[in-house]
């Protein structure tokens, strides 16, 4: 018998014995609750006896906030609650802020300026806010950082520059290439390696390695690269405490592996079809981190992601066994490694790994009960003659029972990126929806992370495509497995996930309804109107631009919305700098002088993505009705 037959029978048997229709369960997770408790860790670093960390906070506006622990586990917020640690460079930022000695260097959301904060003293700024920085580290020099300047009618800048921490003031000490990203500072001071790489390849299909000394007046000497003449995917240059340089690549097997610059050469230090990186949309990510003569390091296989402790030079490995299924963030201060834990029914939690022990440092505050929670199951699916992936999750409330003679309606959910990888970690979001008794599918599609290289390239001209037949396979599979309704199947997705929900409901005729969440609708609009970070993403994904711009069209979902019969409901930011909201109100215009069910929200002073804890509660309880509204309809 099928595993996915046994563990619903399974879950069924051991019901509680309230009944009710699947779908209108009453849940504790709620839309409020879930905007509590959607803040979550970025960027954490330790120095010292201290762990810091910025935390977005719905309740506060969707601002992040630094917050430091000390050695006793005493937490203090270091920015004051009208400052915003963020950064908008390559518009998805991340790397907002550093620590040294004491002092933090931290980007302000509000004005783009670098501000200096010392404990007890407010925030002053160092930078004059014209240009805008990520990815800092200190050097004796000064602020090197990635740089970022606009100016209106110009291209837009991307450069490794040098802040004078007396005046703010800045030079380039690398300018040729058009992006940059992840300045690594050797143990001495005197050498930097970064990454870089030029339009039109993505820091996950090719990119450039580079190292140099720093001359006396802070300048580079001697630039040289390492890494990037052949097509490869390059992540996290780190030097070693004896001064070797590490970085992780997919140049060997098509898997990102841990390599080192060695005297022979460019070295794999312990292959394995695993990877052991994320796709660089964020600064500040990290996978790995020294512990003495030893590298603690995790790796991604199936969607999962392990935690190792590796001898470089022995070759010896030791896997630690964690509960935990996403593990990230691995910062180490010489002495110990921590890092960021997260667990399919728990909160996300502040690791650290010392003298052989393991401890908890930290959890977020959690409040549900195992009960209401559905733990998610990889598996794997025919998708034509691939085999596609994703996490199923069961419906779950320990109030309720299964009803034996109905089964549960089914969201597909489609992660953004698209080169991106849904988890099977918590989100509280998934558990809205599993809790009231729908089934979901969290889908990793042809062209995710997580799978390799070869996985990872196969969205490559086939965006609008690939992933709309790993969505619709997923939710036929289950539908052949006799897990869900085959008449109650939605889709919904954020972003690039709305674009493919859009053509998932332009394209087939699979889903009886669909939520875009600030979803691309007129994909030429990427060639036209994007930002520079992306501005050639689109052409790889789908292909030249205006050599072939009918293939542009017709993958629009904007041009072919008289094909959606299905109901759909729209959520857009009007202040949306990558998705502009003119899309959405087109898609609801047609729609609805059709006679198609079509709801469009616009949510003032929003852009891409809600952060505000009102856009998230109205937008998920909108949608509940929603679907409710629409399955309830058809059933009459």
């Amino acid at each position: 018998m099928n595993k996915l037959i046994v563990t619903f029978l399974f879950c069924c048997l051991f019901s509680a014995l309230q009944g009710a229709n699947y779908g209108s369960w009453n849940s504790p997770i709620s839309a409020e609750a879930i905007a509590v408790g959607s803040t979550y860790i970025l960027n954490m670093q330790i120095e010292g006896e201290y762990t810091y960390w910025s935390e977005m906070r719905p309740q506060n506006g969707g601002r992040y906030t630094i917050v430091r622990r000390d050695s006793s586990g005493k937490l203090e917020d270091m920015t004051p609650p009208d400052f915003n640690v963020r950064t908008r460079v390559h518009e998805y930022g991340g790397g907002a802020f550093t620590v040294a000695s004491g002092t933090i260097f931290a980007s302000n959301g509000v004005d783009g300026a670098i501000y200096l904060i010392e404990p007890g003293s407010k925030p002053r700024p160092l930078t004059k806010g014209e240009t805008r920085f990520a990815d800092m580290k200190l050097t004796p020099f000064g602020l090197v950082a990635v740089g970022e300047y606009h100016e209106p009618t110009k291209p837009v800048l991307n450069f490794l520059a040098l802040i004078d921490l007396s005046t703010g003031n800045y030079k380039k000490l690398a300018s040729d290439h058009d992006f940059y990203s992840s300045p690594a500072l050797s143990p001495d001071g005197k050498k930097i390696a970064w990454i870089s790489w030029n339009h039109p390849q993505m820091p996950w299909t090719n990119t450039e390695l580079w190292i140099a000394e720093f001359g006396s007046e802070g300048e580079l000497q001697g630039e040289q690269q390492i890494c990037g003449s052949i097509p490869e995917s390059i992540f996290q240059p780190q030097w070693s405490p004896d001064g070797t340089l590490y970085f992780v690549t997919d140049r060997d097997s098509g898997w990102w592996n841990l390599h080192a610059l060695t005297s022979q050469g460019v070295e794999n230090v312990y292959p394995m079809e695993a990877e052991t990186a994320e796709p660089l949309w964020t600064f500040g990510l990290s996978t790995y981190a020294f512990l003495g003569n030893k590298i603690v390091f995790t790796y991604n296989r199936k969607g999962r992601w392990h935690l190792a402790i590796l001898d470089p030079k022995t070759k010896k490995l030791e896997k630690i066994k964690r509960e935990g299924t996403y593990l990230h963030q691995l910062r180490s201060n010489g002495s110990c490694v921590q890092f960021l834990e997260q667990h399919p029914t728990k909160s996300e939690s502040l690791i650290q790994i010392k003298e052989g022990f393991t401890t908890t440092l930290y959890s977020a505050p959690f409040s549900f009960e195992e009960g209401y929670l559905s733990k998610p199951m990889h598996i794997t699916f025919p998708s034509g003659e691939r085999i596609a992936h994703g996490f199923f999750y069961f419906p779950q409330n320990k109030d309720y029972k299964d009803q034996w003679n109905e089964k549960p309606p089914l969201i597909v959910m489609i992660h953004g990126g698209p080169t991106a990888q849904a988890s099977n970690s918590l989100h509280l979001e998934h558990q809205f929806w599993t809790s009231r008794g729908f089934a979901l599918l969290d889908v990793n599609y042809g062209g995710s992370t997580g799978y390799g290289r070869s996985y990872r390239c196969l969205l490559d001209h086939n965006w609008g495509v690939v992933d709309v037949e790993d969505c619709v396979n997923g939710a036929l599979f289950l539908v052949r497995s006799g897990l869900v309704d085959g008449n109650k199947l939605a889709i919904r997705g954020k972003s690039a996930g709305g674009y493919t929900t859009l053509a998932a409901l332009c394209f087939t005729k699979t889903f009886n309804v669909g939520a875009s969440y600030y979803g691309i609708a007129d994909i030429t609009a990427l060639a036209l109107e994007t930002h520079k970070f992306e501005k050639s993403y689109a052409e790889q994904l789908i292909g030249k631009y205006p050599e072939e711009k009918q293939l542009w069209e017709s993958r629009s979902p904007i041009n072919s919305v008289d094909q959606i019969t299905s109901p759909l409901i729209l959520f857009q930011g009007e202040e949306d700098p990558i998705v502009p909201k003119n899309q959405s109100i087109m898609i609801y215009e047609a729609l609805k002088k059709r006679g198609v069910p079509v709801e469009l929200h616009l949510f003032r002073g929003a852009g891409h993505g809600f952060r505000k804890a009102k856009n998230i509660v109205d937008s998920l309880n909108y949608e509940a009705e929603f679907y409710l509204k629409v399955f309830n309809d058809a059933a009459a």
